[in-house]
């Protein structure tokens, strides 16, 4: 929540990083093969703030922006 202390990954531009994240998928023809692209509920990842995580190998990348999406 926005008054969390840890802070909002909403605000952090998460949203955008979602929004992008889904466009490039999709434009890459993966969205119906290899990969899904949701939204979740708190990661606890506060300290990497904006946060993807890779399913099934559990990793995490943290301090994701949307330039760093194309990678």
């Amino acid at each position: 929540a926005e008054d969390n202390p840890k802070g909002c990954c909403a605000a952090k531009d998460s949203e955008e990083v979602y929004r992008a994240l889904k466009g490039e998928v999709a434009a890459r023809g993966l969205a119906k093969l290899e990969a899904r692209v949701c939204t979740s509920s708190c990661l606890d990842q506060c300290d990497t703030g904006v946060t993807v995580l890779v399913e099934p190998d559990h990793f995490f990348y943290g301090r994701v922006t949307v330039a760093d999406v194309p990678e």
